[in-house]
């Protein structure tokens, strides 16, 4: 089974409901990389939402090295009808060997945002 479909599974399982919210973090090596990103998770509905925050500065193990990167982290805002498309998407395109999907459900969203988001994420 393929990391995809392994996570896809995992998400399959949570039982994840059409009307929750999520925010998804990643993280990539070049700002324009990640605006092209970004623009295409949105071109394609997979978010209503990408904040892209500049100059985070990453630690961490790498094939037994500690280094220390700077990256730009995206803040991926998307439904859970949306959510395991991202997840795919994210895994098949982001260019990292290993990509970091961080997904945190939202425990409070505003009713006009929630209706935002629902208009905004719908796979094309």
């Amino acid at each position: 089974m393929s990391n995809i479909e392994q996570n896809h599974a995992e998400l399959e399982d949570r039982s994840i409901e059409q009307e929750s919210y999520y925010q998804v973090l990643t993280t990539l090596d070049d700002s324009a990389k990640a605006r092209k990103l970004a623009g295409r998770i949105i071109k394609k509905g997979l978010a209503a939402c990408v904040q892209l925050m500049p100059s985070v500065s990453s630690v961490y193990r790498w094939q037994g090295k500690i280094l220390e990167e700077a990256e730009i982290l995206l803040f991926i805002k998307t439904t859970g009808a949306c959510l395991v498309d991202l997840s795919e998407f994210l895994e098949a395109e982001h260019p990292y060997e290993i990509p970091e999907i961080l997904v945190f459900e939202a425990a409070g969203i505003s009713e006009s945002y929630a209706e935002w988001m629902q208009d905004e994420c719908s796979p094309k």
